[in-house]
């Protein structure tokens, strides 16, 4: 089966969906987590929720979390697949911008770092006493 939310995703239809192979939506290079979740479902097995890329109609990449489970007929033989796919573009591209925010402060707050320990250095030639140096700190904290 094929639902609406499904089709929202990834652009096809049910009538462009159902009875083709679920790898239409697998990258290229990530064909292997098909066959990989097939031996986990006929084993019986479910697939632990994950994060992967996945195909739209169109050709573009989509973020997804996937758990897939299988579907078992009344006997407990494992009969097919019930996948949910969530998009997680957002989270991904929130999670992205997060880490460049953090690698530009850590990048800042070496700076400061730097420059405190150039104003101590500094000071530090020139200081007769601690008195001295405290006062040339302040007075290029100043400065700065």
């Amino acid at each position: 089966s094929w639902n609406r939310a499904a089709q929202r995703l990834f652009g096809y239809t049910a009538e462009e969906a159902v009875g083709r192979s679920i790898a239409i939506l697998y990258p290229p290079d990530r064909l292997e987590e098909e066959t990989f979740i097939i031996e986990r479902i006929r084993r019986g097995q479910q697939v632990e929720t994950y994060e992967s890329v996945r195909r739209r109609k169109d050709g573009n990449p989509v973020d997804v979390s996937l758990t897939v489970s299988p579907m078992r007929d009344c006997t407990g033989v494992a009969i097919g697949a019930s996948a949910i796919v969530r998009d997680i573009t957002e989270k991904k591209r929130a999670d992205e911008q997060r880490e460049l925010l953090l690698g530009e402060m850590n990048h800042r707050v070496k700076n400061l770092f730097a420059l405190c320990n150039a104003i101590v250095a500094r000071s530090k030639r020139s200081a007769r006493s601690i008195e001295d140096m405290a006062q040339a700190i302040e007075g290029r904290q100043r400065l700065v």
